[in-house]
């Protein structure tokens, strides 16, 4: 059998022509980002990643701001208070800026072994 709730659905607000939903999934396509990587970065499920982009719940407060950083947008933009912007870089460089930024979280030592494999590929190809 199945349950359906009586409840209506909230309506949808808009803000710029997008949901909060549409514009998360717009924000994270632009920075090469899949909801899996996304989410690890925030701590959080894919499920709950999807259930923000398809507008079924909102995220919480505390992870608005690492949120808008990891998209590389202001609060207001995330929240649709201010026009999006230009994005400056190509996908390709945010994704190197990205793993540049997670190579420096590491151990020294896996940063020096890192650095050794660039060298040697790009040697190999100069």
């Amino acid at each position: 059998m199945l349950f359906m709730s009586n409840r209506p659905k909230r309506p949808i607000l808009k803000a710029n022509g997008e949901s909060f939903g549409e514009r998360l999934r717009r924000l994270r396509k632009a920075q090469g980002l899949t909801q899996g990587e996304l989410g690890e970065v925030l701590d959080v499920s894919v499920r709950a990643i999807c259930s923000y982009e398809c507008d079924e719940c909102q995220p919480p407060a505390n992870i608005l701001v690492p949120m808008a950083k990891q998209l590389n947008v202001s609060i207001e933009e995330l929240m649709g208070i201010t026009a999006p912007t230009v994005q400056k870089l190509p996908a390709l460089q945010r994704r190197w800026a990205r793993k540049f930024d997670r190579i420096q979280g590491l151990p020294e030592r896996q940063q020096r072994a890192i650095m050794q494999v660039l060298d040697m590929a790009l040697k190999a190809n100069s």
